[in-house]
């Protein structure tokens, strides 16, 4: 939506469109995802290992589900909001980055 208004800068929105484009946002979907993203974000479990000694040690680690949430989060901060949905997530080829795609 913002880019559409960016691309013709030198005429000002009428009342109409300004109204419209406040209507057609709609920030509830945004906030309740990203809402569920911190929710998952904190996930942890607990995983039990065998040391060396032969001693069961436990250990509370981040679920997949909270890493991939943490790495949303991240990139919708990076890039705004509204260039998310068309984020994947790559790798550079030279340097062996994790590299957000469009």
């Amino acid at each position: 939506m913002t880019l559409a208004t960016s691309m013709r800068l030198s005429t000002p929105l009428s009342i109409e469109e300004k109204s419209t484009i406040l209507i057609s946002s709609n920030p509830s979907i945004t906030n309740n995802n990203l809402t569920k993203l911190y929710k998952y974000s904190q996930e942890t479990e607990i995983k039990s290992y065998i040391d060396q000694n032969g001693i069961i040690c436990q250990c509370q680690q981040l679920t997949e589900r909270a890493l991939l949430a943490q790495r949303k989060i991240f990139l919708r901060k990076k890039l705004g909001e509204g260039s998310f949905s068309c984020v994947r997530e790559g790798f550079d080829i030279f340097h062996q980055y994790k590299v957000a795609i469009k």
